[in-house]
């Protein structure tokens, strides 16, 4: 998979006429401007580079008789090492800032003891060394290294100028005079005060070289190990799986074999599970002789350990390791600790009242657990009446089902609200806004790091600006519980569960929602409705609405009197509306408490001029014939969507209950970009409704088809807080998208972020539906495509588990179909090479939705094409054929 990847960027970048880096055969031999062939130095300043010991400067010079400093000394040591040497580094120095580029090896010199710096707390690390000062560095590192140097013993081989040297430097200058690290000028003399030069201590580290344990483990196009682990383990595969990928990406190796441990040849990555202590993504990299291990507690830890190794070792194109090449990393909690006026959150108890239903004990159970991942804190649940440090659930007198509050009593806290949805929503906002938990997707949360959480007095008291709030996705379709944790919820019950489209189920024909509407001046029609609806009714005492609405299709009655009402009114919702409210007056007098649903709809959604709503009938306003590509109302609104907000409006107006249905996916295209997300268009469109008092919203998403494609678990969770904080500022808006991001991608979600930023900022967009095929939005983005593309395999290459690659790769779908939207015409009319590319690239994708279950849309699976012969966007029309449907 990761070739054909590798290979859509590439044609991506010579099809855009996007100039590619050209790296010669020859770009790792020498190239510094003042080295020549001649020089002497010129052996050892090729070795040191060639090992990735020793840099040139910006300018392309190497600057060979430049005095070497500390800190170019204690750098070099640390890549001879192959020493995980990363971040800003402890460096304990008054003149080593954090920022500065060699402080974390400065750092790493000190934890190593091969330098301690001077008695006035300084490490100099301009300052120039002298050849005894790096005479006494080498010999300390040979120490550290645990390398013998070989020695000859015998006096003759003194330098010249021996007796000069420092006493305290004399043992390491005979130790590395014997054993031929140092040589000596052409007097045999040793200098010992002049300064190291560059050139001289690049002859020096190329000595040094092969005593100690090094080893190259792979480089351009190449690697002879093999993986050695558990072959029944799943995690091991995965980790092997990332390893291989790393391989290919960064030095072009082809994939190693995965053997039994007791099958693994001398050279071998060994990769294992299981191994107590390292904490939920801790791991160990270590290496003995020519064996890489790399050992963790669980699966996720195995596989952070193998893209640290990747991404701590390998530099100059080369992954090398050492003996002393050593990380071991523990688990650690995001945030260090968290007080409650004052006291450590570990000394409370969550009390909670009994008869909990199990909704609410989840949460309290939740609120412990949570807490712990937090910070590490243990904080029991107990039922029964507070005592001591406290945080109370309260169920009792909650102002309404769904409102909450969070407020400090003393030095307890006390979350009330109505058991489940009020208690829930305050527990879950409690954990967000207090400790900094974000709860993305069902099996993906994330927590805010922190060095330390100080609560103090709270006085919050919450309810959603939208009652009744349904996320028609995925996510929140598939777990109760994350609907909780985000504010999802609806007081509505459907009778029988049918929330739309019932006219031909109360006519007595289940057959017609695709092809007829019933016609609604017909006497027959209204008393065979109507005995249905009182049937339906009678059958339902616990529901609160019954959906009185039109069939899915545009096949409106038009005989001689509905076409009059039509005329009257002004609008074919007229002749619905008094349909439905001659229906909702019976109803009324028999279920006063019952609301009527009917739809604005299609060929419904503008209003009558005449007729009103009954007090008990709520409207439910469609989008489905709005443009998505732009916002609904405001600044920028386009042509096409310049009506709805009078529309909306004018519905708001007139009736009692306004109740939203809004599309916020293609349902034609699932696979293809969806560029919506901006704070203008999706908030706006939801502080639209809010404003024209939506009492209920229906964001239509992707339902239970599964994975979109593209920003589908973004999108759903931003609607998801829209629906209870439309009003949220813009800076509040994006920073819950960046903190979904981080959580959900990973290292490499400022990748993410920056591939969605140009993709709604690149070009206009046309105007766009829910259902329109998005070829002149793949060519808006013909040009962003490349660095589309090359973002998401950026943010792959970032990723430290398993769950955050295969998301990122999901998400990269929609520019690969972009790509092959783009250029299938041209290069496969082409034929040749540029056929065989295209369908190269348009077969990988397929192959990627197949393996996530991306599908067309709600009535085509993943793509089983047999023979591609036109871009996506006619990939329907090639499975209907393939399928034997007209």
């Amino acid at each position: 998979m990761k070739k054909a990847l590798s290979f859509i960027l590439s044609v991506v970048f010579l099809l855009a006429a996007v100039p590619a880096p050209v790296v010669s055969a020859d770009a790792n031999d020498l190239f510094f401007s003042d080295v020549s062939e001649s020089d002497w130095f010129y052996s050892s300043v090729a070795a040191v580079f060639d090992e990735g010991v020793m840099a040139g400067r910006p300018d392309g010079s190497f600057d060979p008789l430049a005095p070497l400093t500390r800190a170019e000394t204690v750098t070099a040591l640390s890549r001879v090492a192959c020493a995980s040497v990363g971040g800003e580094g402890e460096t304990f120095f008054s003149d080593v800032s954090g920022g500065e580029w060699y402080a974390p090896y400065v750092g790493w010199s000190l934890s190593e003891g091969l330098a301690s710096g001077y008695p006035d707390g300084t490490f100099r690390p301009d300052e120039p060394v002298t050849r005894e000062e790096l005479a006494a560095f080498v010999s300390r590192f040979l120490g550290y290294m645990g390398a013998a140097a070989p020695s000859s013993g015998g006096v003759p081989g003194r330098f010249s100028d021996e007796d000069s040297v420092s006493p305290w430097a004399a043992p390491y200058v005979t130790e590395l005079r014997d054993s031929g690290i140092f040589v000596g000028d052409e007097n045999r003399r040793f200098n010992p005060a002049s300064t190291a030069t560059r050139a001289e201590a690049s002859a020096v580290l190329s000595r040094l070289l092969p005593f100690v344990s090094r080893m190259t483990v792979a480089t351009e196009g190449a690697c002879d190990f093999v993986i050695a682990g558990d072959t029944a383990s799943a995690g091991v595969k995965d980790a092997a799986e990332r390893l291989n990928y790393e391989l290919d990406a960064r030095f072009g190796a082809p994939p190693l074999e995965l053997v039994e441990e007791g099958a693994a040849a001398s050279r071998s990555f060994r990769l294992e599970t299981g191994v107590a202590g390292f904490g939920e993504d801790g791991f160990e990299i270590s290496v003995s002789g020519s064996t890489v291990s790399i050992r963790a507690e669980t699966d996720d830890g195995l596989y952070r350990g193998v893209v640290r190794l990747f991404k701590d070792f390998s530099k100059d194109g080369a992954l090398r390791v050492s003996s002393k090449t050593a990380l071991t990393v523990y688990h650690e909690y995001p945030v260090g600790a968290v007080t409650v006026k004052g006291h450590d959150i570990s000394e409370y108890t969550i009390f909670y009242p009994a008869g909990l239903t199990a909704d609410a004990m989840t949460s309290v159970e939740d609120l412990s657990r949570y807490i712990k991942t937090v910070c590490g804190a243990e904080v029991p649940i107990r039922e029964g009446e507070p005592e001591g440090l406290s945080i109370i659930v309260d169920t009792s007198d909650p102002a309404d089902a769904q409102s909450f509050s969070i407020k400090t009593e003393g030095d307890g806290i006390r979350i009330r609200g109505c058991d489940p949805l009020g208690i829930s929503f305050g527990i879950y906002a409690f954990l967000e806004r207090q400790l900094g938990v974000r709860f993305l997707t069902d099996d993906a949360d994330y927590v805010v790091h922190a060095g330390k959480i100080a609560i103090g007095d709270l006085d919050i008291e919450d309810a959603p600006a939208i009652k009744n709030r349904i996320i028609y996705w995925t996510d929140y379709l598939s777990s109760r519980r994350l609907c909780l944790k985000n504010g999802v919820g609806s007081e509505v019950v459907w009778v029988r569960g049918m929330a739309c489209h019932t006219f031909d189920a109360l006519d007595g024909d289940f057959s017609e929602q695709y092809t007829n509407q019933p016609c609604l001046t017909d006497e027959a029609v209204y008393e065979r409705v109507l005995s249905n609806v009182m049937s339906w009714l009678a059958e339902s005492p616990n529901c609160t609405y019954i959906s009185i609405s039109q069939n899915d299709n545009l096949n409106y009655c038009k005989c001689e009197n509905c076409t009059r009402v039509a005329e009257e009114e002004g609008a074919q919702s007229g002749v619905i509306l008094r349909f439905v409210n001659r229906l909702a007056r019976e109803i009324a007098k028999e279920y006063p408490d019952i609301r009527i649903h009917t739809f604005a709809y299609s060929y419904s959604v503008d209003p009558p001029l005449l007729t009103k709503p009954e007090p008990n009938v709520s409207i439910q306003l469609c989008t489905i014939d709005e443009c998505f590509s732009h916002p609904l109302s405001g600044d920028h609104v386009c042509v096409s969507n310049e009506p709805f907000a009078e529309r909306i409006a004018k519905w708001s107006e007139i009736s009692s209950e306004l109740m939203i249905w809004d599309y916020t996916n293609n349902f034609a295209f699932r696979a293809c970009p969806f560029p919506n997300l901006t704070y203008e268009i999706l908030a706006g469109n939801m502080r639209l409704f809010a404003e024209n008092k939506a009492s209920y919203i229906f964001a239509q998403g992707n339902g239970t088809n599964g994975e979109n494609g593209e920003f589908d678990h973004l999108r759903a969770y931003l609607l998801a807080k829209l629906a209870w904080d439309p009003y949220m500022s813009e800076d509040e808006y994006y920073g819950y998208m960046k903190d979904f991001m981080r959580g959900f991608y990973g290292e490499g979600w400022e990748s993410l972020y920056d591939a969605l930023i140009k993709m709604h900022t690149h070009k206009t967009f046309n105007c766009l539906g829910v259902f329109d095929a998005p070829t002149t939005l793949c060519l808006a983005l013909r040009s962003a495509v490349p660095d589309l593309i090359a973002f998401c395999e950026k943010a792959k290459a970032a990723s430290e588990s398993r769950a955050e690659f295969e998301r990122i790769d999901t998400t990269e779908i929609q520019f690969e179909y972009a790509y092959v939207e783009n250029y299938f015409r041209r290069m496969y009319s082409a034929g040749g090479e540029s056929r065989e590319q295209i369908l190269a690239a348009a077969y990988a994708m397929q192959a990627k939705m197949q393996k996530y279950r991306v599908k067309f849309s709600d009535a085509y699976p993943p793509p089983e094409l047999y023979d591609i012969t036109a871009p996506p966007s006619e990939w329907k029309l090639l499975m209907d054929v393939q399928m034997g449907l007209d």
